[in-house]
């Protein structure tokens, strides 16, 4: 025989029970809807239910970022592609590289080196908005931040840089640049040149 106490806590149980199992289903829909921010709602340190959807959550998470950075690089070498179509001449194609690099990375100057293998130098051969003497014609392995990327073979990314340093300019004022990015581009391990974005 139940008596009415316990007939209350036993619907008070069930009633529990429904409400974990639909905030469950809830989680999955959401999780099934591409929303991986969601934190999972646990009912206890051993809800195995609602560890194993917060890992799943957390995995596909990771993927989607995964995905979204491998299309943007894919897309990005695509428009990189397309904008050096047709441009033979080495000025104008690398002027059109700098110029998509810096606009696709969101960058506000940059410019790029290429090595001349007669001299041993690094030329400048494109510029994007940058004053003709915030940037010398020439470089040597190991002179400044891009001669000694291009002899490390290695990126270089600087953060904090001095107030001085150069003003990155419009009509209506100037601004220090606060990071600056400076990367060696290789073809089959022989240097071809250096790029820097601010």
């Amino acid at each position: 025989v139940l008596y009415a106490d316990e007939i209350g806590q036993l619907e008070s149980s069930f009633n529990a029970l429904i409400l974990s199992n639909n905030q469950v289903v809830e989680q999955a829909r959401t999780i099934a809807g591409g929303d991986y921010m969601e934190e999972g709602r646990l009912r206890s340190k051993d809800d195995t239910l609602g560890l194993s959807l917060s890992r799943m959550t957390r995995a596909l998470a990771v993927r989607q970022q995964e995905n979204e950075t491998e299309n943007w690089l894919k897309s990005g070498q695509n428009q990189l592609g397309e904008c050096m179509r047709g441009n033979l001449e080495l000025q104008p194609l690398a002027t059109a590289v700098v110029n998509f690099l810096a606009e696709w990375l969101h960058s506000q100057a940059g410019c790029l080196y290429l090595m001349d293998d007669k001299t041993g130098l690094l030329r400048l051969q494109g510029r994007y908005a940058l004053a003709e003497a915030e940037a010398p014609a020439r470089l040597g392995l190991g002179e400044g931040l891009a001669g000694q990327a291009a002899v490390n073979r290695q990126p270089m990314l600087v953060s904090d840089l001095p107030a001085d340093y150069f003003k990155i300019g419009s009509a209506l004022g100037e601004t220090p640049p606060r990071h600056l990015l400076v990367v060696p581009f290789l073809f089959e391990e022989r240097l071809v040149g250096v790029f820097e974005l601010a």
